[in-house]
């Protein structure tokens, strides 16, 4: 298993944790190409609500920025760090807002290029891509945030915590993707959608619960555990008074 960047649970563990401000504000800059004072790392993002209230008029919509970086190639052209704008369907010259933007990074094509290691993307994205030895030396070496992000790395993937919650997220992916071929094929055998449909629930339920089990006698939060079984808090409480 490897714990690096290009690992989710790391990923967010890195960026999203109290204190490591000065890596997120060092790594957006060098994307966004804009200076950043300050920013605040809030416990939870929500993606799809709250963003802006009913009535809030358009001019003063908060920008909203994704990235996306990405261990695969994505786009059909050479550059492997692309931004997207808004524009109309028949005026492609004209930028509706700048409001909302994407950002893919397709780290397949950062690898084959012979990227400028004094720019702080490329030193970046060396870190994050954690494949290129050499590289990631020159971007350490010239990068002082990046040295200190290296001794945070080292503290993350050595926390046996984090490589618990790891394993137990990739065993109900494994263990979930298992169920739904079995629940499939005995589906298609019987030839009865109802009985490959409650299959497919069952087997989810009972690897969520197991995880949720799991997760419990390692003292995780009950909130962590939600979110990694999609348990709700009734549930997850009722199988803590079993243990």
């Amino acid at each position: 298993m490897e714990l690096n960047l290009k690992n989710d649970v790391i990923f967010k563990m890195f960026f999203a944790k109290k204190g490591n401000e000065e890596f997120l504000i060092d790594f957006l800059e060098a994307l966004l190409k804009v200076k950043i004072k300050t920013i605040e790392i809030g416990q939870e993002v929500d993606l799809g609500s709250g963003m802006t209230e009913k009535g809030t008029d358009y001019g003063n919509i908060k920008k909203v920025i994704l990235i996306n970086i990405l261990d695969y190639e994505f786009l059909p052209f050479e550059e492997y760090v692309s931004n997207t704008v808004m524009v109309l369907d028949k005026h492609r010259e004209y930028e509706i807002t700048d409001k909302i933007k994407f950002y893919y990074i397709e780290l397949p094509k950062f690898r084959k290029k012979c990227p400028d290691m004094g720019e702080k993307i490329n030193q970046w994205l060396a870190f994050i891509d954690d494949k290129d030895r050499g590289r990631i030396e020159m971007a350490e070496a010239r990068n002082k945030v990046l040295r200190k992000a290296r001794q945070e790395m080292e503290y993350l993937t050595g926390d046996e915590e984090a490589k618990r919650l790891e394993y137990l997220k990739e065993k109900w992916e494994m263990d979930y993707n298992s169920d739904i071929n079995w629940a499939r094929k005995e589906g298609e055998e019987k030839g009865e959608k109802r009985g490959k449909k409650e299959g497919i629930k069952e087997g989810q339920k009972k690897m969520q619960i197991e995880i949720a089990r799991e997760m419990l006698k390692n003292e995780v939060e009950i909130k962590m555990i939600m979110k990694y079984t999609n348990l709700t808090k009734q549930e997850i409480e009722n199988l803590q008074k079993e243990l």
